[in-house]
């Protein structure tokens, strides 16, 4: 009888205990979700949560942002502009929104905005482009030597992995092109 009492008693202590450890396993777990999404940025199958619209490390980590006037990521670069940084989060590019206003939306050639100073893969800068079809693009060699051209509109939505493979029809002689 008292072997009985005393597990009857110890069951709702091994209850709480498991249900605080499942607490202490889940809480940090979501704290650390990527996919949340800070002031109001739109999830797109984001992969990291700073802002980046380039949500894949293509071009050895570039990223590339959409700023506030502050230098903070936005879904709006009219009071900013775009922000170019290498893997570590250094500024390597910024072109102010007043220079992509210069430009226009849809100039009759595809422009160059900027490009970096330093040289990254492959010993080449990181350039950014108006296109003539209003979408920007920014170019950049990757960690294994080709060329990616990444599209995206400046609308700043944040681009994830393609879910497909890339047909031929988007692809470039000289590497991958990202839409």
């Amino acid at each position: 009888m008292f072997t009985v009492k005393r597990i009857a008693t110890r069951r709702p202590i091994f209850v709480i205990m498991m249900f605080a450890l499942l607490l202490i396993a889940v809480v940090p777990a979501l704290a650390d979700d990527p996919t949340n999404v800070p002031d109001g940025l739109i999830d797109q199958g984001v992969v990291h949560g700073d802002g980046r619209l380039n949500q894949i490390h293509h071009m050895g980590g570039a990223m590339i942002h959409c700023v506030d006037a502050s230098g903070n990521p936005t879904m709006d670069y009219h009071e900013g502009g775009l922000r170019v940084s290498d893997d570590t989060g250094q500024e390597m590019l910024f072109i102010s929104a007043v220079t992509m206003d210069e430009i226009g939306p849809t100039p009759a050639v595809n422009t160059l905005l900027g490009q970096t100073e330093r040289m990254w893969y492959g010993n080449v800068p990181i350039a950014v482009y108006r296109l003539s079809s209003g979408e920007l693009q920014m170019n950049g060699m990757d960690e294994h030597g080709k060329l990616v051209e990444f599209i995206f509109h400046d609308d700043c939505v944040r681009i994830g992995a393609a879910t497909d493979e890339i047909d031929s029809a988007s692809q470039s002689e000289f590497g991958n092109v990202f839409h």
